[in-house]
């Protein structure tokens, strides 16, 4: 299983650490809230995402509790998220999507 963390676990040097190791471990950051009604859906394929692959990282980061962040990664849309290799975006990925898409993403890149 990758590594999964929730919002109430992801301080910016966490977020930072991630990235630095995404040369070794891809880092998928999915941005979500808990008002929007497709993020029950998203926190579920997040979770088989990482239950599925060993090589990856996959933080979970709400609207109301991290605005900086939503800002610093111009996020405009929940959920989205953000695939993250070699320290750099690779891909994103604006509203719900499938653990499918996200995997040929990171595969892809």
């Amino acid at each position: 299983m990758g590594k999964f963390y929730d919002e109430n676990t992801t301080p910016t040097d966490l977020i930072s650490k991630e990235i630095s190791n995404s040369e070794k471990c891809p880092l998928v950051l999915v941005f979500t809230a808990e008002w929007v009604s497709s993020s029950t859906i998203v926190d579920i394929v997040s979770q088989k995402i990482v239950d599925d692959r060993e090589d990856i990282s996959l933080i979970t980061i709400d609207a109301d509790h991290n605005k900086e962040l939503f800002s610093k990664y111009r996020i405009r849309k929940v959920p989205s998220c953000i695939i993250i290799k070699n320290q750099e975006i690779v891909n994103r990925i604006e509203g719900t999507f499938s653990k499918k898409e996200v995997l040929d993403c990171i595969d892809k890149s």
